[in-house]
């Protein structure tokens, strides 16, 4: 290998129409297009080195650095290669000659801009021995690591599932995050300052346990809750008025209608009118039997009692008829009670009768 220090060229007084060499043909000046030739005879650019520069200063070009024919480029700093370029790939390696991408670097990248590509590989940012990628911020704080399993830690370097996140996550789909997948998407966030939401685009929403809820409350949103059982409806709660309907999807004003049979142990009905104590007061009215025995001929049903058309037509309210019946209960007993009376006094009639027939 033959090295030249190039301030030696400046000592050399040359005319462009001579030739001449020195020490052999170590310096050659062509005839044609003055080119410069060291190390050779043959010159094809204005200065044609055959063999290495070394220089001890900088080299500067307003040009292009090329390699001739089949050759590799490569820049060196103590002979050892820092770049070089495969001349027939054009791949480019930094700290590498065997470039198996575009740009293949043996090592670590700082930057104080962005890095752009259309493909970064995991030989770069990366442990290739271990197969790791751990992009880094300028802190050296794990941004985004690529463990060798596959698996990919956003705020984690020992991520658990295929993608770990230690951290919040913010969707853009106005403000919620949206999981696809192939049969639809179901979007998770606050969409305004007061309420979380779960929407999607399916039909129904699944849940295959148990659902347990905070604060005991579930309400629907602008319409009646419908509570149902395998498809079928069961309990409503209707928007608005509050009422439930079991069995049926219209309670027709009640607080509560049922379709179909109920059983209860007990039943507690508060009344909110006057309990018919009032029978027993003196300033009440009792019809007389006559009166009585006239309302039943011709309405053939008691007083205040609802005829047989109207339980049919309305049915009966349990705690009104309870009322009407104990106030009948307690009219009936004031007649056995008159009755007793009047029993007591025409024996004694008798009686008296029966002493003076005797005598």
């Amino acid at each position: 290998m033959k090295y030249f220090l190039l301030t030696k060229l400046l000592v050399i007084s040359l005319n462009a129409q001579s030739q001449f060499t020195t020490s052999g043909t170590n310096v050659y000046l062509t005839n044609t297009g003055n080119n410069l030739a060291i190390g050779g005879t043959t010159a094809s650019q204005k200065l044609h080195v055959h063999g290495n520069i070394l220089s001890t200063g900088s080299v500067m070009s307003n040009g292009i650095f090329s390699s001739s024919g089949t050759n590799d480029l490569s820049l060196r700093t103590n002979s050892t290669v820092r770049l070089f370029i495969n001349q027939s790939t054009g791949n480019v390696g930094i700290g590498n000659i065997l470039p198996s991408d575009r740009l293949t670097v043996s090592g670590s990248i700082s930057s104080t801009t962005n890095i752009l590509s259309p493909k970064i590989t995991p030989n770069i940012l990366s442990q290739p021995s271990t197969n790791i990628l751990d992009i880094q911020n300028f802190s050296g704080t794990s941004i985004m690591y690529f463990a060798n399993n596959g698996r990919i830690g956003i705020g984690t370097t020992s991520p658990q599932e295929t993608l770990h996140i230690n951290g919040a996550i913010r969707g853009n789909v106005n403000g919620a995050l949206r999981i696809s997948s192939g049969f639809g998407t179901l979007d998770i966030g606050a969409t305004n300052s007061t309420t979380a939401h779960i929407s999607t685009d399916r039909t129904n929403f699944y849940f295959n346990k148990k659902l347990f809820v905070d604060e005991g409350i579930i309400s629907s949103f602008d319409e009646s809750l419908t509570l149902q059982a395998a498809g079928t409806s069961g309990i409503l709660i209707e928007q608005g008025s509050g009422n439930v309907a079991i069995g049926t999807n219209d309670p027709k004003g009640y607080k509560l209608a049922v379709a179909g049979k109920l059983v209860a142990e007990e039943v507690n009905v508060k009344l909110r009118g006057n309990w018919p104590d009032y029978v027993f007061d003196s300033k009440y009215q009792l019809p007389t039997l006559p009166e009585l025995e006239n309302y039943l001929f011709k309405n053939k049903h008691l007083p205040n009692v609802p005829s047989a058309q109207d339980v049919s037509d309305k049915g009966i309210e349990l705690g009104e008829m309870n009322k009407i019946l104990l106030q009948k209960i307690e009219e009936l007993t004031l007649y056995v009670i008159e009755l007793d009376k009047r029993n007591t006094e025409l024996k004694r009639e008798i009686d008296s009768i029966k002493t003076k027939t005797n005598k």
